[in-house]
């Protein structure tokens, strides 16, 4: 659990996004994998982050097995041990913040706890709806409703190949972003 509250003051702007595919039972994946196939939605996430950074946790990174092409791959981790030749390693997100370049989206792929702690700093959210529940083990936090507006909604039909209904939807922060960091010292 998080012990201390300590806030950071940067002197730049910040463009945080989350980016998640997640189930009706709000699963984002299953001992350390995705919990479903869709090749669309793959494409679209691929789409999104191209070019951009990309912040996420060692074990979202472990299930991926190697540095995101075409991203700057930024980890976040309390192991002070890790070295991943091809990613920039953190152990807390002020260094994180001020690694960041001002003005750029950066992009938050996972997991469970780094949405967590990000979320508060984010200003957008792309979120994969997927009509259907999956067995999960890691689940994407259920945000205040009140502060998110959503913006856009683009549904597409079951096929072949995307076996469930899902809709990619865009939200935009509608009460200011804050950053509160629950690290514990």
């Amino acid at each position: 659990m998080h012990n201390s509250v300590k806030k950071v003051h940067l002197d730049k702007p910040l463009n945080i996004s989350l980016i998640a595919a997640v189930s009706r039972n709000w699963v984002i994946g299953y001992d350390n994998r995705l919990a479903w196939h869709i090749p669309g939605e793959l494409k679209y996430f691929k789409k999104i982050t191209w070019g951009k950074p990309v912040i996420m946790g060692r074990k979202t990174y472990q299930s991926i097995g190697s540095p995101l092409p075409g991203r700057d791959n930024l980890i976040l981790t309390r192991q002070h041990w890790l070295r991943i030749p091809g990613v920039q390693i953190f152990h807390d997100i002020a260094s994180i913040l001020e690694y960041l370049p001002a003005d750029e989206e950066c992009m938050v792929i996972g997991g469970t706890d780094i949405y967590e702690r990000f979320m508060p700093l984010a200003n957008r959210m792309y979120i994969t709806w997927i009509e259907h529940d999956f067995k999960g083990s890691s689940f994407f936090p259920v945000w205040p409703t009140d502060e998110w507006q959503e913006i856009t909604r683009q549904t597409h039909q079951p096929t072949i190949n995307n076996p469930y209904l899902f809709s990619y939807c865009i939200f935009e922060r509608i009460k200011p972003a804050k950053y509160v960091d629950n690290e514990s010292s």
